[in-house]
């Protein structure tokens, strides 16, 4: 009984083989017709490379080292086109960074050396010279004499700008023989408001004429001597004979010389009589004050600006024939801002 309730073994294993098989079969349909699909487009691939080597007389081998070897140059070409660009962009980026330099050096060396180059001033009696330079390059104001003869010259420091509200006048006289081409100058700073008179007497045996001028800073008087008989370099240009006078008002605060020349071939004598009223700044409210020695003053002038330095001369001595004072002015350099700029242009 118990035999007959049993189910055979291989009844089950008969029946799940012919499906296992068959899967297995399909697989490797599968695969099989995959590699005969790849093969196929291989084998027409070839062909056709075949076909278009023939074309161009050429073995298919060839053909393909003529392709790699175009592949190969085509990549070369771009890779050299590449590093050519990348060393001009460094070419141009270091000639930019040369240019730019040389121009803060060139800039540097103009403001040290030229607009803020020592200077030798001549100052006339009663000068009052405001000096205002830029203190974000310059650090400090030093004055210094080059004569013994500088004595009374006078260096002030303000907060601010004194008001030019002084007024002074002086009388001088001067006396003098011209020979044939000769001249004779004399120097006065003149500040804005001031004027100058002048009563002249030439004498000589032809009633002969001379040219007074008055001509504003040393290039003005220059360009005058260079030809005396043209007026329109000077700011006053007169022909003078006998006696007479002369006014004229000054607008611009400045040197100024007062000059004559002979143009004629005898000696004429001149007497010039000279009353000049002058504006000067007033220096009662200077935190700094150096009477100017051998060893010189030096004014500091701050970074955030505002300070103001003044340079003066005193008044004319009685009986003394040349009241010129002879100094040098020189600036001293704010190197920070000269080395920041240069850093700012290394960067």
């Amino acid at each position: 009984m118990e035999n007959n309730n049993q189910s055979p073994p291989t009844t089950s294993a008969a029946s799940s083989s012919p499906s296992t098989d068959s899967t297995r079969n399909g697989e490797d349909f599968g695969v099989a017709s995959t590699s005969s699909t790849n093969s196929q487009v291989q084998e027409e691939e070839t062909a056709a490379a075949e076909e278009e080597a023939e074309g161009n007389g050429l073995r298919y081998p060839e053909l393909i080292q003529q392709r790699t070897s175009l592949s190969y140059n085509a990549y070369s070409t771009v890779t050299e086109n590449a590093h050519d660009v990348v060393g001009r962009m460094r070419g141009d980026s270091l000639s930019c960074f040369v240019v730019i330099l040389a121009y803060w050096f060139f800039v540097s060396m103009t403001m040290i050396m030229g607009v803020y180059g020592p200077a030798s001033l001549l100052l006339g009696p009663y000068s009052s010279i405001l000096i205002k330079p830029n203190s974000f390059f310059v650090e400090y104001v030093k004055i210094a004499e080059i004569h013994e003869a500088a004595n009374g010259v006078m260096l002030y420091g303000f907060h601010k700008d004194p008001p030019l509200d002084v007024v002074t006048s002086w009388s001088e006289t001067h006396k003098t023989t011209l020979f044939s081409g000769n001249h004779k100058e004399w120097i006065y700073f003149l500040n804005e408001g001031s004027q100058v008179n002048v009563s002249y007497d030439v004498n000589s045996p032809s009633s002969s004429s001379l040219v007074f001028v008055i001509a504003q800073g040393s290039e003005g008087l220059n360009q005058w001597l260079e030809d005396p008989s043209y007026p329109n370099s000077t700011l006053l240009w007169q022909i003078i004979r006998g006696s007479g006078l002369i006014q004229q008002d000054i607008l611009t605060s400045s040197n100024y010389y007062v000059a004559i020349v002979n143009l004629n071939a005898e000696a004429v004598e001149v007497q010039l009589n000279m009353r000049l009223k002058t504006y000067l700044y007033n220096t009662t409210g200077a935190y700094y004050q150096c009477g100017l020695t051998e060893s010189g003053c030096s004014f500091k002038l701050s970074f955030t600006g505002g300070h103001t330095a003044l340079l003066t001369s005193p008044a004319p001595t009685p009986g003394r024939g040349n009241n010129e004072s002879h100094v040098k002015l020189s600036y001293g350099p704010r190197w920070v801002t000269y080395v920041v700029g240069i850093a700012i242009q290394v960067e």
